[in-house]
């Protein structure tokens, strides 16, 4: 025989009395972003010669802070972002001011959770920009 506190009022109750909810991201980041810092170059006395070169290391934009030219991938940057992950972009992306708020994909989808929550809870909907 059941006691009334055991049995849930209603749906949400149920949840919460229930196992709980467990979610796994689906999405694979060993390409996009990783947590081994890739391999970084200084520019060459060439390259600072170009008159069209920015030396970016060290810039930070977002989430992102440069730390050199890639030594693997032409073109592209290495940067880091503040939850640790590492990933390659190029110096358009870099100085883009549309990338205010730009961070790895890790952290992109850990917002999107957040947004999707917020939205659930209160059905406000906020721009990612207000989240970072």
């Amino acid at each position: 025989m059941k006691v009334g506190h055991e049995i849930p009022v209603n749906s949400t109750a149920a949840r919460v009395m229930g196992r709980g909810e467990v979610y796994e991201s689906g999405k694979q980041h060993g390409s996009v972003c990783q947590d081994i810092p890739l391999p970084t170059r200084k520019p060459t006395a060439a390259e600072l010669a170009w008159e069209t070169f920015v030396d970016l290391s060290g810039a930070k934009f977002g989430r992102f802070t440069v730390i050199g030219l890639s030594d693997g991938i032409k073109g592209k940057w290495v940067v880091r972002c503040a939850c640790g992950n590492y990933s390659a972009r190029t110096s358009k992306a870099i100085r883009n001011p549309n990338n205010s708020a730009d961070c790895c994909e890790e952290c992109r989808h850990l917002l999107y959770l957040k947004k999707s929550e917020i939205w659930r809870r209160t059905g406000k909907h906020v721009a990612l920009e207000e989240l970072v």
